[in-house]
């Protein structure tokens, strides 16, 4: 995990996109640096730095951190698999189309339209006093007791 002042790297490669600055971060540290995002440093600010990251904990790191601001994932060593990077993390619009982190864009949009079909099902289901799960009828006790859902249901049925 490091940081990496945007501006300086701009210096070094003039013309360069940060998404190409970030390619090439990678590039120079592929195991610690597999993934790079960008932040601003000072909230309302410019963006002013990258973070270089070997792990999903590390990656977590910034998003968590206090001092970075409007951090979003930039870069994704294709070695990287897609199915490894948490979900649910901002991600560039920036990115080339034929891209690794364009690709993870596309599964994270997925899941997120997946996420909202689900929520409304179960909202749907709920409002009708059926298992949000299955979708059969709960018993008189159940919804007395504000239960949701049977407790043999696990897993979302359509």
């Amino acid at each position: 995990m490091g940081s990496h002042r945007i501006a300086q790297r701009r210096e070094w490669h003039p013309g360069w996109s940060d998404y190409e600055l970030a390619q090439r971060l990678s590039s120079d540290d592929p195991p610690n640096a597999s993934i790079v995002v960008r932040y601003k440093s000072e909230a309302g600010g410019e963006y002013d730095q990258f973070g270089t990251c070997g792990s999903p904990d590390m990656l977590l790191a910034y998003f968590q951190s206090s001092n970075c601001h409007d951090t979003e994932i930039l870069y994704v060593h294709p070695l990287v698999p897609l199915d490894k990077v948490t979900s649910g993390l901002r991600i560039t619009d920036e990115a080339p189309r034929d891209s690794h982190v364009f690709k993870l864009k596309q599964i994270e949009e997925h899941r997120r339209a997946e996420e909202i079909r689900m929520s409304r099902i179960q909202n749907h289901r709920h409002s009708k006093g059926q298992c949000i799960m299955c979708g059969e009828p709960l018993n008189f006790v159940k919804k007395l007791l504000g239960a949701n859902r049977h407790t043999h249901c696990t897993s979302f049925k359509e």
